[in-house]
Order: structure tokens, then sequence, then C-alpha cells
């Protein structure tokens, strides 16, 4: 808090207008007394050992936990449930399986297998026959008593149940995110998302807005939080994205992957939509910010650092000693 403002916060506390510097010398006496008090208080929420406001959760590290499971979330309101349509269940479970890296290698056994049938709509029958099949090969691990039931590529391959839980807000990593329809009543904005992708064998960043929140559920207690989002058409450089320098501004009137709505809510940032006046009503600029108390500091491999990149600070000008400072890397 700084001077002003503390001195205004004091000069609130006066009771005795005759006498206003001993009223704010009281005030000053007894809040230091609390703050002093508060620390060494255990049980108690203080100033000291409350949670950030967008605390996401304690997490408990399981060993040989997939990372599919080990999402940092905490949602925010109450929970509406409903059942999920064919058509997207499949789509979100296909989507999940994929971007589990622990079960690479069963992609690659049922490639393989159904290879042996023919060439014909390979990924299709790949993308389709894939879910059932992990799942008759976990259940026959389990019956040979080669797989446990709190396996998580039993959970993975048993799949999650079609009923699911949506939100309106949630908190991933630290970043706060909000639906439209929640975020339609505020001022504030929480719900521009951006996601590093590939179109057409190229890294692409896709723009777009939060719509859901949905949390899937698997046995165990496992979970598993998704975004289904609108995508903006930056695929059209003329029409649906325009660069101005280090300014990106976006056309969100044309949409784009209407058929792949879903990602895992770890992979996306978060981004703000500022009205573009030059181009109209339809384009907004894209602002990309790092959120409070998350830094994203570059991790140098091996135990070598660079001395032309390495940061410093000189105490005083003219001084003869000169001392490196060290930064302490905090990750996502």
């Amino acid at each position: 808090m700084d001077t002003s403002r503390f001195l205004g916060t004091l000069k609130d506390s006066v009771g005795n207008k005759a006498r206003p510097e001993g009223s704010i010398a009281e005030a000053y006496v007894n809040k230091e007394c609390h703050n002093f008090c508060s620390m060494y208080f255990h049980g108690v929420e203080t100033r000291y050992n409350r949670f950030e406001r967008n605390f996401d959760g304690d997490q408990i590290m399981i060993e040989n936990e997939y990372s599919i499971f080990s999402q940092k979330a905490r949602t925010l309101g109450a929970a509406i449930y409903y059942t999920l349509s064919n058509s997207d269940f499949r789509t979100i479970q296909w989507y999940i399986l994929i971007n589990c890296d622990e079960i690479e290698e069963y992609l690659k056994m049922h490639m393989e297998e159904i290879q042996k049938h023919g060439n014909a709509d390979l990924q299709q029958r790949h993308q389709v026959e894939f879910p059932s099949w992990l799942k008759r090969y976990v259940i026959k691990l389990h019956l040979d008593a080669s797989l446990e039931s709190n396996n998580h590529l039993y959970v993975l391959g048993i799949g999650p149940d079609i009923r699911v839980s949506r939100y309106t807000g949630i908190i991933v990593n630290g970043v706060r995110f909000h639906t439209i329809k929640r975020g339609s009543s505020r001022r504030t904005q929480n719900s521009g998302v951006l996601v590093h992708g590939v179109h057409n064998s190229k890294e692409t960043d896709f723009y777009g807005q939060l719509t859901d929140i949905i949390q899937l559920d698997y046995c165990n207690g496992n979970k598993v939080f998704m975004f289904e989002c609108d995508w903006w058409n930056v695929g059209d450089k003329k029409n649906g994205i325009r660069t101005n320098g280090d300014l990106i501004s976006v056309n969100v009137s044309r949409k784009w992957y209407t058929c792949d709505r879903f990602v895992l809510a770890t992979q996306v940032e978060q981004v703000f939509y500022i009205d573009d006046v030059k181009n109209g009503d339809n384009w907004k600029f894209v602002q990309k910010t790092n959120p409070r108390h998350i830094y994203d500091v570059p991790e140098v491999e091996g135990n070598e650092s660079n001395p032309a990149h390495e940061p410093y600070q000189q105490f005083e000008p003219g001084s003869n000693d000169v001392h490196q400072t060290n930064i302490v890397e905090s990750r996502r």
C-alpha cells in the first residue's frame, strides 16, 4: 500500500475531531500491533497466510500420475449437470487420448493393428475405433491381474462418464477464466483465449472466446477440465487477421474450426480484446498480458551460464564492488 493510500486509511479512523493527530497515531500503533500478532497465529486466516485471489487449489502429486489428470484448477460458481451428445463425447474423448503423452505406444499399437486390414480411411478408423480398443485392452489386462483398477492406464482406458458438470468460471494455473455468458454482465473481461496449434503443417496461434467449461469425471476421483471455444478465422490473412508491427487485429465475425471446439484447460492462455476503431466494429486488437504473480522465466540448459546474458545489479555508481544477483525461477 502506498503512502497516500495508507494515510487516507488512517484518516478514516479519526474519532476525535479535536485531536486528529492523536487518533491517527493510535490507529497506526493498533495496526502495527495487530499485524505483529497475526504473524504468530496458527489455524487462523490472516493477511500473511491467506491464499491468493487466483489460487487454483491444492494438488497432491501421485507417483506415475498421468499428465492429463494433473491439471491444477479450481472451479467457480455452482455446477450445472447435463449429458453430452454422442458426437461431442466422442470428440472430447479422442482429444484427451491423443493429448496424453503416456499412451503414445498404445496409439502406435492400434495403428499397426488396423493397417493389417488395409490403408483405406486409416486415420478416420483410428479415431473411431481406438477408444473402444483401448477399453477392451485395459479390461483384459485387469482380468489377467496385470493391471490394478487404480492404475491411470486403466482409468483412462475405461473412459469418462458421459454425464458432465458445466461451470461459468474457473482458475487454471493461477489464471481466472469466465465464459462469455458470465462476462456479459461484468465490466471485466476474462473470456479471451489463445491456443498454440498447427494448421496446414504450420504453427498457428488460434484466437477465440470461451463459451463453456466442462468437467469430465473418471473413476477413482480423477477429473479432466475442457474448454469449449469459438475460434476466429485467422487462417484468412486478408479478412480474418491483420498485423501492424506488434499489433494483431482479428475479425470476430468470422468463425473457424466449428467442429473442433474443445481444448484442454491447461493448453489455453488468456488474452484480451480491444476495439479496433480503424478497421470497424467486427475487428478487435489482441492484448497479451502476464497475470500477476506468474512468471515465465526461460530455463537455462545445464549448469553453465552465459555471462553476456547474465543479469546483475551494481550498487552505487563508481563503486568497485559489483555483485551479481540470481533470478529465482518461478514456473507456471
